[in-house]
Parts: C-alpha cells; structure tokens; sequence
C-alpha cells in the first residue's frame, strides 16, 4: 500500500524547524547498512557481491527518499498556473 505525501503532511513534519535534525537521526540509523568499506571479504565472493547490491540498493532508497523529502517541500503550497 503506497501512502503519498498530503500536504498537511509535509506542513506538519518536512516544514518543522526540527525535520533536518530527524532527517539526519533516520539517516544515521541506516549508515552501517549502506556503508560497503564494512562488508566482511573473508567470505565468498558470491556473498560479498550480493551484500554490495543490497548495501547500494538501501543507498539508492534513502538517496530517493531524501529528494522526495526535498521536492515536497519546495512544491508546498505552490499552484499549477495554466496559461490556457
């Protein structure tokens, strides 16, 4: 089920004064599941390679989910003019 952004919604959480601060909290959290300098190479090399693309493929996400953030947040509360 995908939820879409509401514009109450990114009034009452991307523009508060502390969202930078929650950004960076849920990001931090992800960090040592995106970072790949920490893959264990002892083990096989079929392992590592797929522990790579689930670490690139969580990176990718959050990267895209950051700009959503960003994009809604410019996008609030501004109206499509139609020069018809």
């Amino acid at each position: 089920m995908e939820i879409k952004l509401t514009d109450e919604m990114v009034k009452n959480f991307l523009m508060h004064p502390d969202w930078g601060t929650m950004q960076k909290f849920i990001e931090s959290h992800f960090k040592g599941t995106t970072e790949i300098e920490t893959i264990d190479v002892s083990r096989t090399s079929t392992s590592v390679h797929a522990e790579v693309i689930a670490r690139q493929s969580i990176k990718n996400d959050l990267t895209s989910l950051s700009r959503s953030f960003e994009i809604a947040k410019v996008n609030y509360k501004k109206t499509k003019v139609s020069y018809d």
